[in-house]
């Protein structure tokens, strides 16, 4: 028998409840590797193909993982997530160090999104870093599942929502969501986050508006400046990458907000770019 291809395999692919009920009648223990890996294979694959009374056949010998719960997640699969939460999944536990728990999978499913908390997922879980379901729909989810979210509980001083929608370029109606929520708009990236903070300062960790500008955005620039934005703050590595960048002329703003930047400090005594002849 070649691993990952035995009788328990072949008889999950094809969904033969009978076939997988027989063999495992006629088991025989001690199992040997052969049979342990044949048995884990089926048991991925009846999850993969939302084989769902297979998967329940399959749990008196197999322990799933979270591999399996991240699976069903993807496939929007409801009561196959059920039974594996009773079989010992974790529904918070971390994906990877950089990827909380499976409900930033299911983010294009406000259904799902809201099901899942309804079942234990806690919106504001995160991972090694702070980063949390809310991050990642700040990134690239729709204003409805943000506001999902927010209603479900999630915080915006978890996770560094702001940073991301501005990183990504996202509208001015989901970035304003996350201002009006009192997200702090002048603090740098993972600043509230000692483990992050500590691991990312090398990188040069920014505020909201120093993000905006290294993207030469100037939409969310104009947005930030409303909202209270201070450009006198250093990256951790104590550059103001702004300051050089408006001087070079990359981002060009009207008059008011140059002279603006010009009262706190941030421009040096040039004209604004566009006013020069």
């Amino acid at each position: 028998m070649s691993a990952g291809k035995g009788p328990f395999t072949r008889a999950s692919a094809a969904g033969d409840l009978g076939e997988v009920e027989r063999l495992i009648n006629d088991l025989a223990f001690p199992l040997d590797d052969l049979a342990t890996i044949d048995l884990w294979t089926a048991f991925d694959t009846a999850v993969q193909n939302d084989e769902v009374l297979i998967v329940d056949s399959l749990l008196t010998l197999v322990r799933p993982t979270q591999h399996n719960l991240v699976t069903a997640v993807e496939n929007s699969s409801r009561y196959m997530i059920e039974i594996l939460l009773q079989h010992g999944c974790d529904i918070n536990q971390q994906l990877r160090s950089d990827c909380p728990g499976p409900l930033c999978l299911a983010l294009s499913d406000p259904e799902l999104v809201q099901w899942l908390v309804e079942h234990g997922e806690d919106p504001n879980a995160t991972c090694y870093f702070d980063i949390t379901a809310l991050s990642v729909a700040a990134a690239s989810a729709s204003k409805e599942v943000i506001e999902l979210l927010f209603k479900l509980g999630a915080s915006a001083d978890r996770g560094q929502p702001l940073h991301y929608a501005v990183i990504n370029g996202r509208s001015n109606d989901i970035v304003t969501l996350f201002l009006n929520k009192g997200t702090p708009i002048n603090a740098r990236m993972f600043e509230n986050h000692s483990r992050s903070f500590a691991q990312r300062e090398c990188l040069g960790l920014a505020t909201p508006i120093h993000e905006a500008v290294q993207a030469k955005n100037v939409r969310l620039v104009q947005l930030l400046l409303k909202y209270g934005a201070n450009m006198n703050i250093p990256d951790t590595l104590g550059n103001f990458r702004n300051s050089r960048i408006w001087v070079m002329g990359l981002i060009i703003l009207p008059t008011s907000e140059y002279c603006h930047l010009y009262d706190q400090g941030v421009t040096d005594k040039f004209t604004p770019p566009h006013d020069r002849s």
